[in-house]
């Protein structure tokens, strides 16, 4: 069973992201691409041996925090709704409202 864990693997780096991958050692293979969530290009190694795992576990967790405020905050809006609740970092949501945005004041 392969896993592809290109976004959400970074969760491993979060003591307490973590637990949402739990099982996925049990996978034959995981694809990991750190630069999705970790907000770098080309230098996510470097990244991780300068911060470590902590620091970089620390920022996931950030992002998660903000994607929980955004969902709490977009929940107040009259003619926008939640999809999903955020789930690591993301934020599933979609305007409702009568007519389009150009029309609403």
């Amino acid at each position: 069973m392969h896993v592809d864990g290109a976004f959400g693997a970074s969760a491993l780096l979060s003591d307490s992201l973590r637990e949402h991958l739990a099982g996925i050692e049990n996978s034959d293979s995981l694809s990991w691409n750190a630069h999705k969530w970790m907000m770098q290009t080309y230098a996510c190694s470097m990244a991780l041996q300068t911060l470590g795992n902590d620091a970089m576990g620390s920022v996931l967790d950030h992002g998660c925090d903000m994607a929980d405020l955004a969902e709490s905050l977009i929940r107040k809006e009259s003619g926008w709704e939640i999809s999903a609740p955020s789930s690591l970092g993301i934020v599933n949501f979609r305007y409702v409202g009568h007519g389009d945005l150009s029309e609403e004041k």
